[in-house]
Protein backbone atom coordinates (compact mmCIF):
# COMPACT_ATOMS: atom_id res chain seq x y z
CA UNK A 1 0.00 0.00 0.00
CA UNK A 2 2.90 2.19 0.54
CA UNK A 3 3.77 2.82 -3.12
CA UNK A 4 0.15 3.14 -4.32
CA UNK A 5 0.10 5.78 -1.17
CA UNK A 6 3.35 6.93 -3.13
CA UNK A 7 2.02 7.18 -6.48
CA UNK A 8 -0.99 9.37 -4.96
CA UNK A 9 0.17 11.96 -3.08
CA UNK A 10 2.81 12.75 -6.19
CA UNK A 11 -0.25 13.13 -7.77
CA UNK A 12 -0.42 10.76 -10.61
CA UNK A 13 -3.47 8.54 -11.69
CA UNK A 14 -4.22 5.20 -9.78
CA UNK A 15 -8.26 3.17 -9.86
CA UNK A 16 -9.54 0.45 -7.98
CA UNK A 17 -12.53 -1.34 -9.43
CA UNK A 18 -14.51 -4.00 -7.94
CA UNK A 19 -17.97 -4.40 -10.03
CA UNK A 20 -19.24 -6.44 -6.61
CA UNK A 21 -18.85 -3.08 -4.28
CA UNK A 22 -15.69 -1.71 -2.62
CA UNK A 23 -16.21 -1.24 1.55
CA UNK A 24 -15.10 2.73 1.92
CA UNK A 25 -14.81 4.79 5.04
CA UNK A 26 -13.80 8.00 5.24
CA UNK A 27 -11.81 9.95 8.49
CA UNK A 28 -10.62 13.76 9.05
CA UNK A 29 -6.95 13.39 9.44
CA UNK A 30 -6.17 15.59 12.61
CA UNK A 31 -2.73 15.23 12.34
CA UNK A 32 -2.47 16.73 8.64
CA UNK A 33 -0.01 19.61 8.11
CA UNK A 34 -0.36 21.04 4.81
CA UNK A 35 -3.77 19.88 3.86
CA UNK A 36 -1.99 17.18 1.52
CA UNK A 37 -3.36 14.17 3.64
CA UNK A 38 -6.49 16.11 5.16
CA UNK A 39 -8.66 12.98 4.75
CA UNK A 40 -8.02 9.14 5.44
CA UNK A 41 -10.00 6.86 2.85
CA UNK A 42 -10.02 3.34 4.30
CA UNK A 43 -10.37 0.93 1.31
CA UNK A 44 -10.94 -2.16 2.11
CA UNK A 45 -9.48 -2.15 5.62
CA UNK A 46 -6.16 0.43 4.35
CA UNK A 47 -5.58 3.74 4.67
CA UNK A 48 -4.85 5.85 1.49
CA UNK A 49 -4.20 9.57 2.74
CA UNK A 50 -5.81 12.64 0.14
CA UNK A 51 -6.08 16.36 0.22
CA UNK A 52 -10.02 15.72 -1.11
CA UNK A 53 -13.18 13.43 -1.84
CA UNK A 54 -15.87 13.73 -4.61
CA UNK A 55 -18.78 11.54 -3.90
CA UNK A 56 -21.32 10.60 -6.00
CA UNK A 57 -22.41 7.41 -3.38
CA UNK A 58 -24.83 7.00 -0.89
CA UNK A 59 -22.83 7.33 2.67
CA UNK A 60 -24.05 6.42 6.31
CA UNK A 61 -22.42 7.25 9.54
CA UNK A 62 -20.49 4.95 11.57
CA UNK A 63 -18.85 4.61 15.01
CA UNK A 64 -15.83 2.01 15.48
CA UNK A 65 -13.93 1.22 18.57
CA UNK A 66 -10.18 0.74 16.91
CA UNK A 67 -7.71 -1.04 19.65
CA UNK A 68 -5.28 1.05 21.36
CA UNK A 69 -7.08 4.03 19.66
CA UNK A 70 -10.16 4.61 20.97
CA UNK A 71 -13.55 5.24 19.62
CA UNK A 72 -13.68 6.43 15.77
CA UNK A 73 -16.48 7.95 13.44
CA UNK A 74 -16.72 7.61 10.13
CA UNK A 75 -18.55 7.88 7.16
CA UNK A 76 -19.00 5.02 5.66
CA UNK A 77 -20.40 3.65 2.09
CA UNK A 78 -20.26 0.80 -0.63
CA UNK A 79 -18.30 2.26 -4.40
CA UNK A 80 -17.84 0.49 -7.39
CA UNK A 81 -14.74 2.49 -8.80
CA UNK A 82 -12.00 4.65 -6.24
CA UNK A 83 -10.13 6.83 -8.88
CA UNK A 84 -7.26 9.04 -7.22
CA UNK A 85 -6.13 11.96 -9.37
CA UNK A 86 -3.91 15.00 -8.33
CA UNK A 87 -4.27 13.75 -4.82
CA UNK A 88 -8.45 13.97 -4.91
CA UNK A 89 -10.15 10.49 -4.82
CA UNK A 90 -13.31 10.31 -6.67
CA UNK A 91 -15.88 7.67 -5.64
CA UNK A 92 -18.35 5.94 -7.62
Amino acid sequence: MEEIQEMITSGKKYVIKNKNGIKISIRYNNKDQDGSTKWILIVDGDPIYVSDLKLTIPIYTQSIEIKDVGLKHHLSGYAKKVKFKENVAYIS
